[in-house]
This record gives structure tokens, C-alpha cells and sequence, in this order.
């Protein structure tokens, strides 16, 4: 059985995944304009961490619907497609 309170905390957590995943890629793209990086345009770290940042993202919003259904499954509810 699922716990009400576990529940939003799961769902909290797949919200702040998206957003730091997000943060990361546009930290990542952003970095030469800051004058953080070495200004010779987008390299190889620039492009890992910008897909690091995406599949934390894609993770947190796995995570967020893994918990929704379970949510829907537990009112006894069916989600159409």
C-alpha cells in the first residue's frame, strides 16, 4: 500500500530531478557566454554534461509518472490512453 505522504515526496522529488536536469543543460550551453569556459564553442564536456543534465531530466520525469500511476492504480482508478 502506497503512503499518502511518501507518495508527494516522490513526486516532489521527480519535480526537482526535471529541474536540475534542466539547470544542467543550460548551465552546460551557457558556460562560454559566462566566460566559464574556453570560448572555442561548444566541446565534448559541454555536450556530456548537456545530456547528463537531459536523462537526469528524463529520469525525474519517469519517476514523477511511475508515481502517478501507482497513485491511480491505488484509487482503483484505470488511466486511458
Amino acid at each position: 500500500m502506497i503512503n499518502k505522504d511518501e507518495l508527494i515526496t516522490r513526486r516532489h522529488l521527480g519535480f526537482l530531478l526535471i529541474a536540475l536536469g534542466m539547470l544542467l543543460v543550460i548551465a552546460s550551453l551557457v558556460t562560454d557566454a559566462l566566460g566559464i569556459g574556453n570560448g572555442a564553442g561548444i566541446g565534448w564536456k559541454q555536450i556530456l554534461e548537456a545530456v547528463i543534465g537531459v536523462l537526469i531530466a528524463v529520469g525525474g520525469e519517469w519517476w514523477g509518472c511511475k508515481t502517478r500511476k501507482k497513485q491511480i492504480k491505488h484509487k482503483g482508478y484505470e488511466r486511458k490512453e
